[in-house]
């Protein structure tokens, strides 16, 4: 959905998705939210190894349920599988821009035989999965309606809420009609937007962790205070623990604004990514405005720069660090310092999801919190491995 152009389609994609993850209609997922949290603190304790993998997992299920109803039996599943082929495609197409078939869109016109450009065969390979991402899960559903097995999920919801009862498969883009395309599109945006981001934040969690194991105590500490020894965390707890919350807010900020990818590096075996853009996805201006002074002529190509404002040192004192304290009230000892701002988008292109994927974000950190340690890795002399993050070209850079 960020990248539609403003007009119906847009409109009505994002009619459905604000509808149906308004607070309120969010909270039935949190027992989902949960469940899940839980099932990958046992993975990671039963093989800590593929904790990247069990990361991602995390993430795939929580949208395939909440999205769909799909509830995934493994790492083999075939769900899984086309879930991970859709987000190589997203994450490896190179930046946007950046490549041969950005350049010369003529080009995907070239015979299907013609394989010397990198960019229109990876198209091509990976067309197909997106295809299925839409398709399937979407079919999954139907079936199940049809039969009257259907779980609760996203996708059900608007097929029986839709106004038209009759089955709709394509109509003109510009109708204002809830057509098949339009649901399977809406799902695919949940997917799309939700399913990187969830475990690349948690990833960046794990990092700061291991690299602050100061903060992973305090928080550890509040955790125990509140929940004592033999209890995990719930939804109900969370106004009850602030700095866990702090922690959430600094992971989102310290990655606020970097749809990169983590290729190698956290301890000797983690590869992973990261969450959002480091200025957003490009827009055009639709009328002429100013702003401040400065005049915006129609067309112009505006870029929200988060990974700035989030390092404003204006705003956040020694902004390169991760700080959970920065955030506690003056009034109790801290700087009062500002919630960060971007991650999720700005003005009307804010993520619908913003309050189904901070919930997810927030159930996983308090979650790996309360269970785990996190520590750097050792070489076989002993000595402690500190983790050397690289970032390659993704979506963003």
């Amino acid at each position: 959905m960020g990248v539609i152009q403003g007009g119906v389609q847009l409109k009505k994609h994002r009619k459905m998705l604000q509808q149906a993850l308004t607070p309120n209609n969010c909270i039935p997922y949190r027992a989902v939210q949960q469940e899940e949290a839980r099932k990958l603190i046992k993975k990671i304790i039963s093989t800590p190894e593929d904790w990247r993998e069990h990361m991602q997992t995390l993430a795939t299920t929580l949208i395939l349920r909440i999205g769909y109803g799909i509830n995934v039996r493994d790492k083999d599943d075939p769900y899984v599988e086309i879930a991970d082929k859709t987000s190589d495609a997203l994450s490896k197409g190179g930046a946007p821009g950046s490549t041969a078939l950005d350049v010369f869109p003529f080009i995907r016109h070239l015979p299907s035989w013609f394989k010397l450009i990198p960019s229109l065969k990876f198209a091509r390979e990976y067309n197909s999965w997106v295809t299925k991402l839409h398709e399937v899960p979407f079919q999954f559903v139907q079936q199940e309606m049809e039969a009257g097995m259907a779980k609760p999920s996203f996708t059900k919801k608007l097929l029986e809420e839709r106004p038209e009862k009759e089955l709709i498969s394509e109509l003109p883009t510009d109708s204002e009609l809830i057509t098949d395309a339009d649901i399977k599109g809406a799902a695919g945006s949940m997917y799309v937007a939700g399913q990187d981001t969830t475990w690349s934040t948690l990833t960046v969690f794990v990092l700061n962790m291991i690299l602050n194991p100061e903060i992973q105590e305090k928080g550890k500490e509040e955790l125990s205070s509140v929940l004592g020894h033999d209890s995990l965390p719930t939804f109900a707890d969370r106004d009850k623990l602030p700095y866990v919350e702090y922690i959430v807010q600094e992971t989102f900020r310290v990655d606020g604004g970097q749809l990169c990818h983590l290729v190698r590096g956290i301890c000797a075996c983690i590869c992973c990514s990261l969450l959002t853009c480091i200025a957003g996805i490009p827009h055009k201006s639709a009328a002429d405005d100013t702003y401040k002074g400065y005049p915006i002529p129609a067309g112009s190509l505006v870029i929200a720069n988060a990974y700035a404002m989030n390092r404003d040192e204006r705003f956040y004192s020694d902004s390169t660090a991760f700080k959970p304290d920065r955030y506690i009230a003056k009034e109790k000892g801290g700087l009062g310092e500002p919630y960060p701002i971007g991650h999720f988008g700005f003005g009307r292109r804010v993520c619908p999801g913003i309050h189904l994927g901070s919930a997810s974000v927030w159930m996983g950190i308090a979650t790996m919190l309360a269970t785990l340690e996190f520590s750097k890795a050792k070489d076989p002399e002993g000595n402690e491995i500190t983790p050397d993050p690289k970032w390659s070209t993704g979506l963003t850079r």
